[in-house]
């Protein structure tokens, strides 16, 4: 049995499928006595397409020929040769028709059915052809897996999340101790409706002796005692003031 492309081809003995595919067969021929003369008559006979002398052993002529007609052709004609042969009184050493592999069998079913079956065998398979424009008939199937998923886009409310958290005092009064100024975000006292701690700190109210207020142009006006040099007129600073009680007026003796 031949299959081909899963399908049967061709099926039966060695012999048969060889009488199906061999459209040409080749038969060796050796005689002894013969000569080159011997060629002619051999291609007048029937079903024999070429002939052809090759070198044999002394004393022998030897022929390559090719003989149509399937097995059928090769057998009447092997029958012809023997009584040319006989009739020429030559003695027949060796006639015999080359005997097909399965490979060889094989290929030749394949080029018979291409090259062989006719012009709407071929209009059949260019038919059969896909063109450009048309989809296949079995279209493989979406497979969901490989879909790329859709890029998450970020939330809106994820990303403004710290804009609405609370300024943090601790921090905002760190930043007024190192600086000396009070930070110049107001987030915190307009969203909460009362100033920070630092704000608070900055703004405390400390009264020096003799009245004066912490609100001077002259003080450093901070809650921490920060120290400033002497000025060049050699006038101290409000933080040099020693912070104390107005001492009691001196009494007439």
């Amino acid at each position: 049995v031949i299959i081909n492309g899963g399908k049967k081809v061709a099926d039966g003995t060695v012999d048969e499928l060889s009488a199906r595919a061999a459209d040409v067969q080749n038969v060796r021929l050796l005689v002894k006595g013969g000569d080159a003369s011997l060629a002619e008559p051999l291609r007048n006979v029937a079903n024999v397409t070429t002939v052809e002398m090759e070198q044999g052993p002394t004393g022998y002529s030897r022929f390559a020929l090719k003989v149509g007609g399937g097995v059928k052709g090769s057998r009447a004609a092997c029958e012809s040769i023997f009584e040319l042969v006989q009739g020429k009184g030559l003695k027949l050493t060796e006639l015999a028709p080359e005997r097909l592999t399965l490979e060889q069998v094989f290929l030749q079913l394949l080029r018979r059915g291409t090259f062989d079956a006719g012009p709407e065998a071929a209009d059949k398979a260019k038919a059969e052809l896909p063109t450009d424009s048309a989809e296949p008939k079995n279209k493989p199937a979406e497979n969901a897996e490989n879909k790329e998923a859709p890029k998450a886009e970020p939330d809106s409310k994820d990303a403004d999340v710290s804009a609405d958290l609370p300024e943090d005092p601790d921090a905002t009064a760190a930043a007024t101790r190192i600086s000396g100024k009070p930070t110049e975000s107001d987030s915190y006292s307009e969203k909460y409706g009362e100033k920070s701690p630092s704000e608070t700190a900055w703004e405390h109210d400390t009264t020096i002796a003799g009245g004066t207020s912490a609100s001077d142009p002259n003080e450093f006006d901070d809650a921490f005692e920060t120290f400033a040099p002497e000025t060049d007129a050699g006038f101290e600073t409000g933080t040099d003031t020693v912070f104390s009680p107005k001492p009691p007026d001196k009494e007439d003796t």
